[in-house]
């Protein structure tokens, strides 16, 4: 996530989305489960994995960079390209090109939503109001880290 992408260079860069894209899906589905084995085991799964995002940033130098904000930063180009893209701005590199940044998009979307504390509910990604959130029955530590990351966002 914090690599740099050479959107100049088709092959290199349709390559680069790819990784991006699989790592936010991996980020969405880790979020995901922690947040749903809140029922099972009290947050503690959820509580172990902020408290690794914590420790990865803060184990960075020379400034502590976060996975959460690195996530923010792939949305953040990623919507820029597409929005270059649709708009015609930038020039057509062809279909894999633009299929890669139309999923880059998307995935770093639901990575985001999933630190936030929102999740997809399976089956229904097409349909209006599919995020849905249960921050209401989460613990007060839990409900805080996620309001600092929806803050971050």
């Amino acid at each position: 996530l914090f690599t740099k992408i050479d959107y100049g260079a088709q092959n290199k860069a349709v390559g680069a989305m790819k990784a991006r894209d699989a790592a936010c899906r991996m980020l969405t589905a880790l979020f995901d489960i922690a947040r749903a084995s809140h029922h099972v085991d009290d947050g503690v799964c959820h509580n172990r994995l902020w408290d690794a995002v914590d420790a990865d940033a803060f184990s960075r130098s020379p400034a502590p960079r976060s996975i959460v904000t690195a996530a923010l930063q792939v949305l953040h180009n990623a919507a820029k390209q597409g929005r270059l893209l649709l708009q015609g701005a930038r020039r057509n590199k062809g279909p894999h090109f633009t299929a890669a940044v139309m999923d880059l998009v998307e995935s770093s979307l639901y990575a985001v939503g999933s630190m936030c504390g929102s999740t997809v509910v399976p089956g229904l990604e097409t349909q209006p109001n599919s995020m849905v959130s249960d921050m209401e029955e989460e613990d007060t530590t839990i409900r805080q880290r996620r309001r600092e990351a929806s803050a971050v966002a």
